[in-house]
């Protein structure tokens, strides 16, 4: 009966593909804008504040978590996503996890107060 089992459940994980991907296309993710500016939402579950890194590069966000914890076999266990921005305010941005879901929230050009210029 183990082996069947075993047979059985093998079966399952090649028809269904619950592996543990590397791939970053399976962390799904959500962007919605605010009048602030925008927030993205990435569903990382099993991944702790500590093993999850969020930084720029130009117009780029990039999302890289990683653990060496064991998972479950269908989480992935290393996770990067790269997101470009135009005009990505990096000052803006602020990250944090609950859940299991990153909230991201960041603006894209810094917003320009109205002045008047005297002309001489």
């Amino acid at each position: 009966m183990t082996r069947s089992h075993s047979i059985f459940y093998n079966a399952m994980d090649d028809l269904f593909e619950f592996t543990n991907h590397n791939s970053a296309t399976h962390a799904k993710t959500e962007l919605r804008q605010t009048e602030e500016g925008y927030i993205l939402d990435v569903l990382l579950p099993g991944f702790e504040k500590d093993e999850i890194g969020v930084r720029t590069e130009g117009n780029d966000l990039i999302v890289e978590c990683k653990t060496d914890r064991k998972l479950p076999k269908f989480l992935n266990s290393k996770v990067k996503k790269t997101f470009q921005v135009e005009d990505l305010d990096s000052e803006s941005i602020a990250a944090k996890l609950e859940c299991g879901i990153l909230s991201i929230t960041f603006s894209t050009a810094k917003k320009r107060n109205a002045k008047s210029i005297s002309v001489a």
